[in-house]
């Protein structure tokens, strides 16, 4: 599947890593936004089997002080099986999961909604024109959307001069919740000029992803800067979603870019 957008946990991964990367680069970012990493939101296609999940993630790394760090969290993710997939950001609360963001990617529509229920506000755009806001994706204007990549410029022209090295290999099929999975490892090697290292740094991303579903059942992300990363499935449900669960809310204030964009 090679390196892939960056998705959820990308954004915080790479956020992770500029807060403690070293040296002085021209503006360069600490790890280039198309690594592929831990979207496990299924590949944009309009028809795949409905579902919907518990992905259970874990970070493991090293404290300032030296000592292992353990992160846990858990999202919850579903699909209706015609290009929509809802995922919920939120915390565990003695033991019982509350989602506080809600983000709608609709691959039909081609259009990226978010939501908080305790705000009641909403945001709407196209899945072509968002960036990462923490770890969620956000929709933006064109114009905004220009002013970022406008800002990002020096960072990309830095990074094509000094381009990574990737590889990639196949690892096979597994069962994995009760279905089968292929896998692939990607390996990418940022060398020591870029973001101001003095030594070259290896990442290695592993995925296993079931077609039927299109959905990655277990993914892996190991970063020196960040740690190692693991997502995986849990609670696998089949079976056809309220429709209701893929559309705002009554009552909610949206504010829909892509109108703001057709309307200048």
């Amino acid at each position: 599947m090679g390196w892939r957008t960056a998705g959820t946990m990308a954004a915080a991964a790479l956020a992770m890593a500029a807060a403690t990367g070293r040296g002085q680069a021209p503006t360069a970012p600490a790890a280039k936004p198309s690594v592929k990493m831990l979207s496990m939101t299924g590949a944009p296609d309009t028809k795949s089997a409905p579902y919907d999940v518990v992905v259970k993630i874990t970070t493991e790394r090293k404290g300032s002080d030296g000592k292992p760090v353990v992160q846990e969290r858990e999202e919850r993710r579903m699909s209706d099986g015609n290009g929509r997939v809802r995922t919920e950001y939120g915390q565990l609360q003695g033991g019982v999961f509350r989602a506080e963001v809600i983000q709608i990617k609709d691959y039909k529509s081609w259009t990226l909604t978010i939501w908080k229920p305790e705000e009641r506000t909403a945001r709407m755009g196209r899945l072509d024109g968002m960036f990462s806001e923490g770890p969620i994706m956000m929709p933006v204007t064109r114009a905004e959307g220009l002013a970022r990549r406008e800002k990002e410029a020096p960072a990309r022209a830095y990074r094509n001069a000094h381009p990574d090295s990737d590889t990639e290999e196949k690892l096979g099929s597994r069962m994995l919740a009760g279905v089968p999975a292929e896998g692939t490892r990607s390996t990418r090697v940022i060398h020591e000029e870029v973001d101001g290292r003095d030594r070259a740094i290896t990442i290695v991303s592993e995925s296993w992803m079931n077609s039927e579903l299109r959905l990655d059942m277990l993914q892996k992300l190991d970063d020196p800067r960040t740690g190692l990363t693991t997502e995986t499935v849990a609670g696998l449900h089949r079976g056809e979603q309220d429709p209701k669960l893929f559309e705002v809310p009554a009552g909610y204030a949206v504010v829909d870019v892509a109108k703001d964009d057709s309307a200048k």
